[in-house]
C-alpha cells in the first residue's frame, strides 16, 4: 500500500513531494565561495613555495575563519571533507607527533558551532542511547587514565574522545534537521575520499615508507584506506537523496575510483569494509523482497569480484598492494611476487592483548595503553590492532559492555529506520567502519567518529521524517 506523506517545514522544503526529491541546487554564493577559495589556495601554495608560508596560512587562514563564524556549517562541511587527506599532513617531524589539520579544524567547528545551538533547541529524537553510550565509552577512558600503564597517553587520548564526542554533538544539531544540509556534509565528505583516491592512484606510489600507495610519506595506506572509505559509504546516502542521472553517474564513477584507491593502498580490512558493507545491505535492506535480495546480493558478489580483478589486472596496483589483494582473493597476482607474512599475525596479536587483560585482573591498562601491557604481561611491545579486543584490553569489562551496547542500539535502530532507502545505506556505514575497526584500533580517532556520526544524523533525519508524518504504522 502506497502511503501520502505531507512535509512540513523544515523538511517540506527538501522532501516534498517525494521523500528523496532534489529541490535544493547550490546557491551562488556557495558557488562564490567555492570559486573564491580554490583561488585562494593556489595563490596560497604559490607563496608556500616560495617561502611565505606563514602568509600562505593567513591567506587562507582569515577568510575561511570568517566564513565560519558567518556559517559554521562550512567548518564541519571542511572537517568532513578533510578526513581522509588528514593522515598526510602531520605536524612535527617525531615518531610521536600526533597534531594534525583536522585536530584544529575540529576546535574550529566546535568554537563556531555552538554558539548556533543556543537559539535552536532541536532534541535527540533516535540517538539518545546511542550518544549516552558514547558519553558513558568517553567517561570509561577518562576513568581508565586513573590506573593507567601510561596516565599522560590515556589521559591525552580521552580527552581527544571526549572533543570528538563533542564534534558529533554540534555536527547533529546543526545538520541533521535539514536536508540540505545532510547532502552537503555527505557530498564533501564523498568529494574529500574521491580526490585523495584519485591522488594515491596517480601519485601515491612515489613515497617510498610503506611500498604500497598512500598520499605521503606520514600517511600510513591502512588510515588512508579507511578513510576512504568512509567517503565511498556517502555514496549510497546520496544515491538515494538525489535522483538526477548525471549525478548518480558520477557517483558510480566516483565510487569504482575510490574503491581503485583502496586496492592500491592493500589494506585488506579496508577492502573487506567495503564489500561486506554493500553485501549486508543488499541483504538486510528492508526495501527489496526475498528474490530482489537474492539477485541483489549476487550482483553485488560478482561486482565486487569484477572489479577487484580489474584492479588487479589493471597494472596501477604496486607490487605489494597486488600481491595483497591477490592473497585475499585466494588467486595468484600478475607480477609473481607472494604477499609476505606479518611478523606477528593478528591471531597471535590478540592472543598477545588477552594476556595483557588478564593480566590487569579485569580492569584494563589505560585507554591508549594495550601495547603497555602487553609487553608487561605477555613480553611483546605490540598494539592490540582491533576495536573488539582494545576496547576490552584498555579499558576493562566495562569498555566493552558499552561498546557491545553501543552498536546493538546502532543495528536496532538502522533496522527500525521509517524510510526504508536508508536502511541499506545505514548498514552501509556501519559495516565500513566497523570491519575495519574489528582489525585496528580506531576509537580515538575520526575513523570511528566520523561514520558514527554519520550514522546518528541519518537517525536522527528519520526519525524528525517520522515525527513530521504523524508516526504512521
Amino acid at each position: 500500500m502506497t502511503r501520502a506523506y505531507i512535509y512540513p517545514t523544515p523538511i517540506a522544503k527538501s522532501l516534498s513531494p517525494s521523500p528523496v526529491a532534489n529541490r535544493d541546487s547550490v546557491s551562488l554564493r556557495e558557488a562564490t565561495f567555492i570559486v573564491l577559495f580554490l583561488i585562494l589556495l593556489a595563490g596560497a601554495y604559490w607563496l608556500y613555495k616560495s617561502g611565505n608560508s606563514y602568509v600562505a596560512m593567513a591567506l587562507v587562514g582569515l577568510p575561511f575563519v570568517t566564513a565560519c563564524a558567518l556559517q559554521p556549517r562550512v567548518g564541519l562541511y571542511a572537517y568532513f571533507f578533510w578526513q581522509a587527506w588528514d593522515s598526510a599532513f602531520v605536524i612535527g617531524d617525531s615518531e610521536s607527533a600526533w597534531l594534525t589539520p583536522a585536530k584544529i579544524l575540529a576546535f574550529l567547528a566546535m568554537g563556531t558551532g555552538i554558539l548556533p545551538l543556543f537559539k535552536q533547541n532541536a532534541s535527540l529524537l533516535a540517538s539518545r542511547g546511542i550518544v549516552t553510550s558514547l558519553l558513558a565509552f568517553a567517561v570509561i577512558a577518562a576513568l581508565s587514565a586513573v590506573w593507567s600503564l601510561d596516565p599522560a597517553r590515556s589521559g591525552r587520548i580521552a580527552a581527544q574522545m571526549f572533543v570528538q564526542l563533542a564534534l558529533l554533538w554540534v555536527c547533529v544539531k546543526l545538520v541533521s534537521g535539514d536536508l540540505a544540509f545532510i547532502k552537503r556534509l555527505f557530498f564533501w565528505t564523498f568529494i574529500g575520499g574521491l580526490t585523495a583516491g584519485g591522488y594515491a592512484i596517480v601519485f601515491g606510489m612515489k613515497q617510498t615508507a610503506y611500498g604500497r600507495a598512500t598520499i605521503g610519506d606520514k600517511a600510513n595506506p591502512g588510515s588512508v584506506a579507511a578513510a576512504l572509505v568512509t567517503g565511498i559509504t556517502c555514496a549510497p546516502v546520496l544515491w538515494v537523496f538525489v535522483r538526477r542521472a548525471w549525478f548518480r553517474a558520477f557517483l558510480f564513477v566516483g565510487v569504482l575510483l575510490i574503491v581503485l584507491g583502496v586496492f592500491a593502498t592493500g589494506s585488506r580490512a579496508a577492502v573487506g569494509g567495503v564489500g561486506i558493507g554493500f553485501v549486508g545491505a543488499a541483504v538486510f535492506s528492508r526495501s527489496s523482497a526475498l528474490i530482489g535480495k537474492v539477485l541483489i546480493v549476487t550482483l553485488m558478489i560478482g561486482l565486487a569480484f569484477g572489479v577487484a580483478w580489474a584492479s588487479l589486472n589493471s597494472g596501477v596496483l604496486g607490487e605489494k598492494s597486488e600481491a595483497r589483494l591477490a592473497n585475499w582473493l585466494g588467486v595468484a597476482p600478475p607480477s609473481g611476487v607472494q604477499a609476505q607474512g606479518a611478523r606477528v599475525g593478528r591471531g597471535e596479536v590478540w592472543s598477545i592483548a588477552w594476556r595483557g587483560f588478564t593480566g590487569t585482573k579485569g580492569i584494563g591498562a589505560g585507554v591508549g595503553a594495550a601495547a603497555q601491557a602487553n609487553f608487561r604481561y605477555a613480553g611483546v611491545y605490540k598494539d592490540v590492532h582491533s576495536n573488539i579486543l582494545g576496547s576490552l584490553t584498555e579499558m576493562g569489562l566495562p569498555g566493552i559492555v558499552t561498546f557491545v551496547v553501543l552498536h546493538a542500539l546502532l543495528i536496532v535502530g538502522s533496522w527500525r529506520m521509517h524510510l526504508r532507502a536508508l536502511t541499506g545505506p545505514a548498514i552501509v556505514i556501519f559495516c565500513g567502519y566497523f570491519s575495519f575497526g574489528a582489525t585496528h584500533t580506531t576509537y580515538s580517532t575520526k575513523l570511528f567518529w566520523i561514520p558514527m556520526t554519520l550514522m546518528i544524523i541519518l537517525l536522527e533525519f528519520d526519525a524528525r521524517l517520522r515525527a513530521s508524518i504523524g508516526n504512521p504504522q
